[in-house]
């Protein structure tokens, strides 16, 4: 709609319901309760009446988005489809209930309704009597958009105020759905046949020393599904390790929500969790002893993890070709072996690819690097770039350069000041010499860190056979881009993408052997 005309049609008289409008509707819930949901479903039928009633109006499809927090605006699908459409002109004008449904956030009103006139599009918040097509709709908007957004501040803060005293007071929190148990009358009563799945998951992970996918791998073998019905995953079976609940503790606090705008959740430090002993409400499946043992080994593991956590040389360089993504290194017995990132979070039923030696992808890239006539001389000049050696003297030399310049000016200066009888001989001489000083130091420092690397001279760092770890680190850090693997019938395949754009393939070699 050509607002200006629009505007000028109201100011002689003539209401919005006079004017040929292609009109739509936009509703929103921000539960699954059927209460809101009849809501909506009346919102939308008295809107499409209004509509339907007035011969100058042509009905556009409306816009709902269901069980969705007007604070969280980027996650409204159909929010932002309605501005899209917006834009291409497919409506004149927007009927929603009140400004609470369309954003709660006052800045958000404000940026949309302006966004929308940018269109041509007017909103009409018919509870509160406000359309934007008027002039003075904005100071109005404002004021209504901050009254709903202090009323959902005050909302957050009796919510948050209410759990922190059900907390204190030991009530259990949280819905229906802790893997285990039934929640009954403020009790924790567990279900037998899962509190059995339970038990063996911490004795697998704790007495039997299983790793975390190996134990998801043998839950979703064995068709046992978590309570979603979803297969598990190492991070699944994280948390339920570390739950104080499955050993009779209440457990409280964990999180906080950090902005009531956009609903940011921060996790609470463990040390602050409200943690006590409760075996009265909640029923513990799990012996006190064997989820301290589990728990101990998981902080064991993250220490180590923490501690080991470096960028091995290839480290973000290793991809699984299906999955797009990363290989994670996982230290063995004898020897390190990489793995899909899907694999490793939720295991072969996901992906199928399996582990990788370290020590045979190293030979391989060598292998690789042979072939593409790379030796010992390559290994030196990487190792000269390793130490910068090169763009050191480059740099330095431009510097001397300028340098050398900038001083033979100033001596220019100083001859003509001394011409001038402005200064001393003594001093134009003590003041030159400082100059040619500076530059000696200069010339004697290039050729320093040049007789330092010169490749003779380096050769001490180089292994005949490449076995020093430093040393193959640097070249991979230097030749390789990426490799990509793939596994085809059990055989996984090694494509080496290098950073002068150069791309070979691996023969068809198991790696798993």
């Amino acid at each position: 709609m050509n607002l200006y005309e629009a505007r000028k049609k109201l100011a002689n008289g003539l209401s919005i319901k006079d004017m040929h409008l292609k009109v739509t509707t936009y509703g929103r819930v921000s539960t699954d309760h059927e209460e809101q949901k009849t809501s909506l479903i009346n919102q939308k039928d008295f809107f499409y009446e209004m509509i339907l009633n007035n011969k100058n109006w042509t009905f556009v499809e409306g816009y709902i988005d269901d069980g969705i927090s007007g604070t969280t605006d980027y996650k409204r699908d159909n929010f932002m489809r309605m501005l899209k459409d917006a834009k291409n002109g497919k409506f004149d004008l927007i009927l929603t209930k009140e400004i609470s449904r369309f954003s709660r956030n006052t800045l958000d009103s404000i940026k949309y309704t302006r966004l929308l006139l940018s269109y041509g599009v007017a909103v009409y918040f018919y509870s509160d009597n406000i359309n934007t097509i008027y002039n003075d709709s904005e100071l109005r908007l404002t004021i209504m958009a901050s009254m709903a957004q202090d009323e959902i501040r005050r909302l957050s803060e009796r919510v948050k105020f209410g759990m922190a005293r059900a907390q204190k007071k030991g009530v259990l929190l949280g819905n229906n759905s802790l893997y285990g148990y039934n929640k009954q009358s403020n009790m924790l009563i567990p279900i037998e046949r899962e509190a059995k799945v339970v038990r063996e998951i911490f004795n697998l992970y704790a007495v039997e020393k299983k790793s975390l996918i190996k134990i998801a791998n043998f839950l979703n073998d064995k068709n046992i599904r978590t309570r979603d019905n979803n297969l598990w995953t190492t991070s699944t079976l994280v948390r339920m390790l570390k739950n104080p609940k499955y050993k009779g503790f209440y457990c409280g606090k964990k999180v906080e929500v950090e902005n009531y705008i956009t609903k940011k959740v921060k996790k609470i430090p463990e040390s602050k969790w409200i943690t006590y002993k409760d075996c009265e409400k909640i029923s513990p499946i799990v012996s006190q002893k064997i989820w301290n043992l589990a728990n101990s080994i998981l902080n064991e593991k993250k220490k180590s993890t923490s501690a080991s956590k470096c960028n091995y040389s290839l480290s973000h360089k290793i991809f699984c070709k299906e999955h797009k993504k990363t290989y994670r290194r996982r230290k063995g017995k004898v020897n390190a072996t990489w793995y899909c990132s899907v694999y490793l979070d939720k295991g072969k039923k996901f992906c199928r690819s399996g582990g990788v030696k370290e020590k045979k992808i190293k030979e391989m890239v060598l292998n690789k690097l042979y072939e593409n006539g790379f030796n010992l001389l390559n290994v030196k000049k990487y190792l000269l770039k390793m130490y910068g050696s090169f763009n050191q003297i480059s740099i330095l030399k431009k510097e001397f350069v300028k340098m050398k310049t900038k001083i033979e000016c100033n001596k220019k200066h100083l001859l003509n000041l001394l011409i001038e009888g402005y200064i001393t001989k003594e001093m134009y001489v003590a003041k030159c010499k400082e100059y040619d000083n500076k530059i000696l130091n200069a010339k004697n420092k290039i050729k320093k860190i040049s007789v330092t690397n010169d490749l003779s001279n380096i050769s001490f760092f180089v292994d005949k056979e490449l076995s020093k770890e430093y040393i193959f680190d640097k070249v991979i850090e230097n030749s390789i881009e990426k490799v990509m693997i793939s596994n085809k019938n059990n055989v996984q395949i090694l494509e080496f993408v290098y950073k002068d754009g150069k791309k070979t393939v691996s023969n068809s070699i198991n790696l798993q052997s």
